[in-house]
């Protein structure tokens, strides 16, 4: 009998609000610094910064919702799911 399995790569720094978006908005970053293009990097710092300001700040609401609801299943839910990302 074959069973299926699906293997996660997940490495111990990774936060549960950093989404796909700040992931490509850092890269945007990165590819400024590495063309060397100086006003293309400050932009998408400055964005980069801001969205994860947005990120940790929606995540701290859900969670003091959750919390506040006392639904702490939903809580656990959405913990094993971002350690699945």
């Amino acid at each position: 009998m074959c069973i299926p399995t699906k293997t996660y790569l997940t490495f111990n720094n990774n936060k549960p609000w950093f989404t796909a978006k700040l992931s490509q908005l850092r890269q945007a970053k990165e590819d400024a610094r590495r063309n060397g293009d100086r006003v293309l990097y400050k932009q998408a710092k400055y964005t980069l910064e801001k969205e994860i300001r947005v990120a940790k700040r929606n995540y701290s609401d859900n969670l003091r919702k959750q919390f506040s609801s006392n639904d702490s299943s939903s809580v656990w839910r959405d913990e094993e799911s971002s350690d699945a990302d």
